[in-house]
């Protein structure tokens, strides 16, 4: 069973998840468009990725609910994902 979260933190986790695997695909269509074909290339294309899904996407999110990043990730009012949704 898991532990009860807020719909603000479904959100941010959400918009993570969601930032991970768009950044990923940019980063991959960079990489074939350019024929970046060098492993540092490929380092700063991941740690861009990195940057912009891990820091920039959740905090982005919780500017635009009006929180901080740190507020809404220690909430303690929770609620069930089911009851985040309604």
């Amino acid at each position: 069973m898991s532990e009860p979260v807020t719909a603000a933190q479904e959100a941010v986790t959400n918009a993570m998840l969601a930032g991970i695997i768009a950044c990923g695909a940019l980063s991959l269509t960079l990489i074939q468009h350019f024929n970046l074909t060098t492993p540092i290339s490929y380092a700063i294309l991941t740690m861009t990725t990195f940057v912009v899904s891990a820091y920039l996407i959740p905090n982005l999110i919780a500017l635009w609910l009006g929180r901080t990043l740190d507020d809404i990730m220690t909430d303690d009012t929770p609620t069930t994902p089911s009851q985040a949704r309604q």
